[in-house]
């Protein structure tokens, strides 16, 4: 019971209740690339009434207002919010217990300071200068209460699975026990804390603005108790509705400033107007998976030839518009531990290859039609293969078809299957599938056990298994950089030479401002917004 500490939760104004909240996940810049504006593609219609109606002639150096893309029907909580515009806006309100570094390594933020001596229970320390919207200070029993909702939520779930319990253990100290091992348990702990017995749709939080609206407009106000309040350049920031299918417009029409595309959506906004791209990495993971009660694809060595049909690199700059890192193994080449002699050589052409481990698995064209058959107990039966991908991301199928095509090329009859997210779903919860191409967001910590061990959220195939969650536990349970470095490369060279999953690529964040309004934009694996207090803007907005 908090007794003591009644009396401070009990007075919140009605301001207060309305705070903003609302978390995302990208990464650190990489580069900026300079975009002039097409004027081939015409601007698409808007669906539904915006806010503010589309300025008829607006100046090329845009208004006094910075406007950011919002949904007014939607959650703002930090926590249960699933909308993919109101997400990107939480970094502005809340605050985690740590952030993520271009490396994907924990910064404490909230936290002052933590220890553990075996990786499964930990102490932390937060600060004391932490001053929520509603006048009070940021305790541990904010902390904990936050953390215990985020491991009942849909979105955090699977995230944090491994907390077995989270309890305040004074005012500032806050303490989290494992049910395993995990060294690397604070790069999880990025998401949003709120105040105390607050988890309506506009929670109290700590971050640098606070939520208001007046006379029917939404707006980011700068918090004035927030610490770091004289750094920010932008003290209002104007809220407006805006349909996917005309995001490109309201950005050439200069009525929002800035675009962050999830790298997990389908999302391509035609921008006619003269900006600036920068792009960053994340833990957006693609990759292809496979249903072993499918008789050619439950070989390793099928799996191994499909493998060498993956052109990585084609498939980044040519369908995923280079807006992404190949990666051979089931680790970002972006993360400080990954090392390229990791991947085994390749001794022969691919294609050369891919027909020497068909042949090895017993496959040749027994009734010339030009198509692999796959050996049976009572002869041979023809290898009619489906490919399954999502169709609202072209990207994806792009890429599904150059695969199936290297595979047709060497006899083995691929065929794409393009179907809506939700029948891809289904598909893959009931086993409907041969091989799929999928795209998940891995946690930081880069724990593939959701994908390769047995009753994994995302082990659609049951492929993996025990060797594999011994792998991946010793890889978390790794105490220092060279034990967790080797036990990366065990687990990788594992999946490469097995292939459960074929991995292909790791997705870049796109954000899009006009060009020369933001000289300086810091990023954050853990949001877009994490780190404003060090954006320089050349323009003043008011």
């Amino acid at each position: 019971m908090r007794k003591t500490l009644v009396p401070r939760r009990t007075f919140v104004t009605a301001i207060a209740a309305l705070l903003c909240a609302v978390t995302l996940t990208s990464c650190g810049i990489f580069r900026i690339e300079e975009v002039s504006p097409d004027p081939s593609t015409p601007p698409s219609e808007p669906t539904t009434s915006p806010v503010q109606p589309l300025p008829s002639a607006a100046p090329d150096l845009g208004d006094d207002r910075f406007s950011l893309r919002y949904t007014p029907s939607a959650s703002l909580n930090p926590i249960t919010s699933t909308d993919a515009n109101n997400t990107q806006l939480a970094q502005l309100c809340y605050e985690g217990l740590f952030t993520l570094d271009e490396k994907f390594a924990a910064v404490p933020l909230l936290c002052a300071e933590y220890s553990t001596e075996d990786g499964m229970t930990y102490v932390f320390k937060l600060r004391g200068d932490i001053a929520m919207t509603d006048g009070t200070i940021l305790d541990a029993y904010d902390a904990a209460y936050s953390v215990n909702q985020a491991r009942d939520s849909a979105r955090y779930k699977s995230r944090l699975r491994n907390i077995a319990s989270c309890e305040a253990t004074g005012f500032s100290e806050l303490t989290i026990k494992l049910k395993k091992t995990d060294y690397a348990l604070p790069t999880l702990l990025d998401f949003g804390i709120v105040k105390y017995g607050f988890m309506g749709a506009i929670p109290i939080g700590s971050g640098p603005y606070r939520y208001v609206s007046a006379d029917g407009d939404a707006m980011l106000v700068a918090f004035e108790s927030y610490r770091d309040y004289d750094k920010l350049s932008v003290k209002t920031i104007h809220l407006v509705e805006c349909p996917d299918s005309s995001i490109g417009e309201y950005f050439t029409a200069l009525t929002i400033d800035l675009i962050a595309v999830d790298p997990n959506g389908s999302l391509t906004p035609q921008i006619r107007r003269d900006h600036e791209s920068r792009y960053y990495d994340t833990t957006a993971f693609q990759y292809i998976g496979f249903n072993p009660r499918t008789a050619a694809v439950a070989d390793s060595r099928v799996r191994r030839a499909i493998a060498l049909a993956v052109d990585r690199e084609t498939i980044v700059s040519n369908t995923l518009d280079g807006r992404a890192i190949a990666a051979p193994l089931a680790f970002s080449p972006a993360h400080p531990l990954y090392n390229a002699s990791w991947v085994p050589s390749e001794t022969h052409i691919p294609a050369v290859e891919m027909s020497n481990l068909l042949h090895d698995a017993g496959m040749y064209d027994t009734d010339n039609d030009l198509w692999l058959d796959y050996p049976t107990f009572d002869g041979y039966e023809p290898v009619k293969l489906t490919l399954l991908v999502a169709q609202e991301n072209p990207a994806r199928v792009a890429a599904a078809r150059s695969v199936a095509d290297a595979l047709q090329r060497v006899g083995v009859n691929v065929a794409v299957t393009e179907v809506s997210y939700s029948v891809f779903a289904t598909r893959l919860a009931n086993g409907s599938f041969d091989l799929y191409y999928g795209e998940t967001r891995l946690p930081a910590n880069f724990d593939l056990t959701e994908l390769l061990t047995n009753g994994g959220a995302l082990n659609f195939g049951n492929m993996g298994g025990s060797d594999y969650a011994e792998l991946i536990d010793n890889f978390l349970a790794s105490p220092d950089d060279a034990t967790r470095a080797g036990a990366a490369q065990a687990l990788c060279r594992k999946i490469y030479s097995e292939c459960p999953i074929i991995p292909i690529a790791f997705m870049q964040h796109a954000v899009y401002s006009a060009r020369g309004a933001i000289r300086e934009l810091p990023l954050s694996p853990s949001g877009v917004f994490r780190r404003i207090t060090e954006w320089t803007f050349l323009q003043k907005y008011n």
